[in-house]
Parts: structure tokens; sequence; C-alpha cells
């Protein structure tokens, strides 16, 4: 009897000692989905360094996962609009291959904003995106990559100022305020602003604690 009851207890404990592993798991399995945010960043011949690099730096210390892929580049690096090249993570055929993403971003530079404006997949990516009830980021120059594809239509956003009257003339009701946040879409003015624009990002991927974390960090208002 007494060993009979000995076994007993022991395969009690065992079962206890399993169900709060597999709590524990369970926990750390939604801490890791909860921190699983991802995003696409693009990067072209003549995109502007400091809204790239910024936004790259500002949304890795917020732990998000990002990727950064070339668009139409014939060689490893990307010659950037002040002459700084930069080597991105993947091609943009080789990084949609490792997603999902929870949002693409687009960074300004005049040249780099035609080459989004004129690339199909791009174009296909953010319609997709905006279908997708997904995150779409775009600064400087980059906001007309979005009306050149026809996404976000009707949508308050914000743009390097000598785009204004053009967005404004495509339908866009125009801001000049640094940043703008419209539903999915996430706008901003141009190199001045990156930071804001990247914090924002956070904000809206992480929460507004996250994004004041990584600000204070950066010795940044927020």
């Amino acid at each position: 009897m007494v060993c009979l009851f000995v076994v007993y207890m022991v395969g009690l404990v065992q079962h206890c000692q399993s169900t709060e592993q597999d709590l524990k798991s369970q926990s750390f399995s939604s801490l890791g989905h909860k921190m699983a945010k991802s995003a696409l960043v693009l990067i072209a011949d003549g995109s502007e360094e400091m809204e790239f690099v910024i936004t790259v730096d500002v949304l890795r210390r917020a732990n998000i996962n990002v990727v950064a892929a070339s668009v139409n580049s014939p060689g490893p690096h990307i010659a950037c609009s002040r002459g700084i090249n930069i080597v991105p993570d993947l091609t943009l055929d080789e990084a949609v291959k490792k997603g999902p993403y929870d949002i693409i971003i687009l960074p300004g530079g005049l040249k780099g904003a035609e080459t989004f404006a004129k690339d199909a997949h791009v174009g296909k990516l953010l319609q997709q995106f905006e279908k997708e009830g997904k995150k779409v980021a775009a600064i400087c120059a980059a906001p007309t990559a979005l009306k050149q594809h026809g996404v976000f239509k009707e949508t308050k956003l914000t743009s390097y100022p000598s785009f204004k009257d053009e967005m404004s003339a495509g339908g866009y009701p125009y801001s000049d305020d640094n940043v703008v946040v419209s539903g999915n879409l996430i706008t901003s003015k141009g190199p001045s602003t990156a930071f804001e624009f990247a914090l924002q990002i956070v904000e809206e991927l992480e929460g507004a604690e996250a994004a004041s974390n990584v600000a204070k960090g950066l010795l940044l208002p927020r």
C-alpha cells in the first residue's frame, strides 16, 4: 500500500512538473511571438542614406527584425545619394521569400524614389500591403512612389516640401506636419525628421513605451 502511494505521488509530481514546464514554454512562445515584429526596408541607388540608416538603426534598437532589401541594383552594394555605399541584406526577391513582414518602409532620395516608383515588384508589394491592412511607411521623396502605384489614395500624408503640389494634385490631402499617421500609412518630410519617423514606426509596431525607451537611449526627447 505504501509503495503504491509513493508511486502515485512520484507520478503526480512529475505530472505537475511537466505541466509547469508546458506553461512556461507557452509563456515564452507567446512572448516570442509578441516580439517578432518585422520590417522590410527598401533601398536603391540614390536612396537617402540618413533616412535609410537612421530608420534601420532605430528599429533594430527596438528589437524589430529588419531586412534591408535592394531594388533593381546591378551590384552587391548601393550607392546612396551622398556617395556612401551600403550593402543591403538581400535583394528584394530574396527578401520577399523570407517574409511575411509587418511593415514595408521606403526611404527618400530622388533617384531611389524614382526607382521605387518604376519598379513593378515594389508596386505589387505596396498594393498587397494595403489590401491586407498592413503598414506602409515612406519619407521624403518616397511618397511619390505611392502615387505612382496607386495606393492609399485620398489618404492624408506629408513628404519633402517640394513634392507638396504633386501629391496634392494626385488626390492626397497634404499635411505640413513632420510625421503623419493616417491609418496604416506613416509618412515624413526628410532627413531632419528621420528620427521622428523611425520612432513613430516603433510606436506603431511596439507601442509608445518602446518608442520612448529607444528615444531615451538616443538622448532624444519624446
